[in-house]
């Protein structure tokens, strides 16, 4: 995606309100939450969750977009395209830029086999570019949004927490990890493109202070000598912004206990916090002494909330001066006592362990029972409220039970000449209600016939008819 403009008050819809437009697509053709998150996959890669127009198609331009982009013709939310001669791959202009349209369109050319990816991100990678059809050096971009979008949909959708991801690859996470924890999240544009190379495993966070209190976050994400300079930039009021996923410069020489030597680069995801870290290298500590309480209390569950998403506990967290103060003279940050710092992030992850007595087949359990509980799926009455939205069920049978119980409700309440019942069945049987199949239009008009000629007639009396 390569963006020309974007709307200076931001998106027309946030990422958990095209969620859920997505889920409604989903859900109205009969598929699961795993092609939603595949769709939300495609979105994040293709636009960022942003609606582009493109001068290269400007009837595009006629339809409510948020922003505008070069890149070849492609338009919309999935960046769907005409042909080089207009043809109509992808459908009209109208479609590509309508969201909903566009997902079905998107949803229709998935592979039949797409709910053999659960639990695969590369899979489901994969047959999203070969939907998209997009170039082979590009393909793997997909399966790194996977985790993104499930916690994406969970939250939009379900209200379920995150699932647990592994500590290896690129921190895409970052900015839902730390959401989650109650912070303040900015992502700097192109972030998860920013780095130097990629990572493997994580090992933990390094902490550092800028040293000055007015460091900006493009000096972190793109700082004159070494680029990416930090995954994370920290400013005094504690908001917290994502300007790298990638590894960044940002440890240099040094060593650690069971770390390799000038090695932590590629290991640790670094922060950087807008401070000046006080008197200087030789001040005495006096703990949090130039430290806000909102940065440092932010400080704190930012290193808590990406320490327990790798599984691992405080020891895990070591400063610039650990590392590099006999290699570099580093005393950063400076005025913070590590040893408190790591008791206070210790205390912070273990104030949301919630399930740590858990085994972990236990904690899968509980999360299926929740979903099963909480789902939310569509009535199956063929005769429901256009529009009514969903239903909280707990389970298959109840949604079953909905179906039959409202349906012979209607129908029984239209043989006794009940007036919006026998409204609502002739709508149906004439094929505008919400349900216009077959099925529905041909049970519909079996109850219609079914309903005493003089009860009819009193209806259609009362309609002018």
């Amino acid at each position: 995606m390569s963006f020309v403009w974007k709307r200076p008050e931001g998106r027309l819809a946030t990422p958990e309100q095209i969620a859920n437009r997505v889920w409604t697509v989903v859900e109205d053709r009969g598929l699961d939450d795993l092609a939603a998150v595949m769709a939300l996959m495609c979105i994040s890669v293709e636009s960022d969750f942003w609606c582009p127009a493109n001068h290269a198609d400007p009837e595009s331009l006629n339809y409510q977009h948020d922003s505008t982009s070069d890149d070849n013709r492609s338009v919309g939310y999935f960046q769907q395209q005409k042909g080089p001669h207009g043809e109509e791959w992808w459908g009209s202009t109208q479609s590509m830029m309508t969201l909903e349209t566009a997902c079905d369109t998107f949803l229709d050319r998935l592979t039949d086999e797409w709910h053999t990816a659960t639990g695969n991100p590369k899979l489901a990678g994969q047959m999203i570019a070969d939907v998209q059809q997009c170039a082979v050096q590009y393909r793997y971009r997909y399966s790194e949004e996977w985790e993104r979008c499930w916690a994406l949909f969970n939250r939009a959708i379900d209200g379920v927490e995150p699932p647990p991801v592994a500590p290896t690859g690129d921190p895409v996470w970052l900015p839902e990890v730390l959401r989650a924890e109650g912070l303040t999240v900015e992502e700097y544009p192109g972030w998860r493109d920013r780095g130097h190379g990629d990572f493997d495993q994580i090992w933990g966070v390094m902490v550092h202070h800028t040293g000055s209190d007015n460091t900006p976050t493009s000096e972190i994400a793109s700082h004159p000598a070494l680029g990416l300079c930090s995954q994370l930039h920290l400013a005094r009021n504690g908001v917290v912004t994502v300007v790298g996923a990638g590894v960044a410069w940002h440890a240099g020489a040094g060593s650690w206990e069971g770390l390799p030597r000038d090695g932590a680069n590629q290991i640790t995801i670094g922060i950087e916090a807008q401070n000046s870290g006080g008197p200087g290298p030789n001040a005495p500590v006096a703990h949090r002494s130039c430290w806000p309480d909102a940065q440092y209390n932010a400080y704190v569950r930012c290193v808590a909330a990406i320490l327990r998403h790798l599984g691992v506990d405080a020891d895990h967290v070591i400063s610039h001066k650990d590392w590099a103060g006999a290699t570099q003279g580093k005393y950063d940050p400076g005025q913070i006592d590590m040893g408190q710092f790591r008791k206070d992030v210790q205390a912070q992850i273990d104030s949301k362990e919630g399930g740590a007595e858990m085994t972990p087949e236990q904690d899968r359990m509980l999360r299926e029972v929740h979903k099963i509980l909480t789902q939310r799926v569509r009535s199956k009455s063929i005769y429901r409220t256009p529009g009514g939205g969903t239903l909280w069920q707990a389970m298959e049978l109840v949604h079953n039970d909905d179906k039959f119980l409202h349906e012979d409700f209607v129908e029984q309440a239209a043989r006794r000449g009940q007036h919006w019942a026998i409204d609502i069945v002739a709508k149906v049987a004439a094929g505008v209600g919400d349900d216009t199949g077959a099925e529905a239009v041909n049970q519909a008009t079996a109850a219609l016939s079914e309903v005493p000629v003089e009860h009819l007639h009193i209806y259609r009396e009362g309609l002018g008819q």
